[in-house]
């Protein structure tokens, strides 16, 4: 149960735990939405699939209990440029911070890994 200690600052806590339930149901809503067993798969083809990929990507239950994930070409395109803009953000950071002079040199890996252990943790 949400309590005022948990709802954002200004926000009913009555409000913010009606919105967080909305928002858990509409999400399994969507995850059944999408969801079709290999069965399916087997049985009708591609056409168990198409109409659940509405949202760019679907996911196919194995019955070994495993989960396939089967994505639109634009979606998984979408997701690459995603990534593709992720890592030219994180090379531009690191170059920022090596020009700025925010960088150790290391004379081992070994030296390099026991240096990153004793960082604390992010969670800390």
């Amino acid at each position: 149960m949400t309590d005022a200690t948990t709802s954002p600052p200004g926000l009913d806590p009555a409000l913010h735990e009606r919105l967080e339930r909305e928002w858990r149901e509409f999400l399994v809503d969507l995850t059944i939405k999408r969801t079709v067993s290999d069965d399916d798969v087997r049985r009708e083809g591609i056409a168990a699939v198409r109409d659940k990929i509405e949202y760019g990507h679907a996911r196919v239950q194995g019955a070994d209990g495993e989960w396939y994930v089967v994505l639109t070409e634009a979606y998984l395109r979408e997701v690459m440029e995603e990534i593709d803009r992720g890592v030219v953000a994180l090379v531009r950071e690191s170059q920022a911070d090596y020009a700025a002079g925010r960088y150790h040199t290391y004379a081992s890996g070994e030296e390099m890994l026991a240096a990153i252990d004793a960082l604390p943790d992010e969670d800390e």
